[in-house]
């Protein structure tokens, strides 16, 4: 299974409580976007043996993920939100862009709360974000130490 199905396959809960809505809106005339349409598309392709090894897959990234921050000791992680800075999405195609949020990805997958910050920008002036993201079940952490970069952004020299 490739990268992109696995991907699918771990967020299936959310594609099949909104699967059936993008449907109906379809069918009634409305029209959702290129990329939204593109993971639907491959979530279709996912097979019942496909999604329980996900399934399975994401019990372990849970643990693998929970081990790492407690053994080290790290109550809120932080990261870059994507792995690029903005730029154009004209021209890339949707497979291009998956890769590129895999950071949140992954805490998605996990179940872990986390925030994007603002942290400032690039050479080209666009923005760049910080994602946050604590322990399962510390969302009040989180959303904490995102208040306080915040203050600290705004009260700096």
């Amino acid at each position: 299974m490739s990268i992109e199905n696995e991907m699918t396959a771990l967020t299936a809960e959310m594609l099949d409580h909104y699967g059936e809505r993008l449907n109906q809106f379809e069918q009634q005339g409305g029209k959702i976007s290129p990329s939204l349409r593109h993971w639907f598309d491959i979530y279709e392709t996912i097979t019942p043996a496909d999604r329980s090894r996900a399934l399975d897959r994401q019990a372990e990234l849970r643990d693998q993920v929970a081990a790492v921050m407690e053994s080290a000791g790290i109550d809120v992680l932080a990261c870059p939100t994507v792995r690029v800075t903005a730029g154009l999405r004209a021209g890339a195609s949707e497979a291009d862009r998956g890769p590129r949020v895999l950071n949140c990805t992954l805490f998605d997958v996990t179940g872990q709360p986390s925030l994007t910050v603002p942290c400032g920008f690039d050479r080209a002036g666009l923005p760049i974000g910080l994602l946050l993201t604590g322990r399962v079940n510390a969302d009040a952490m989180v959303l904490q130490v995102g208040h306080a970069y915040k203050g600290a952004l705004t009260t700096a020299p």
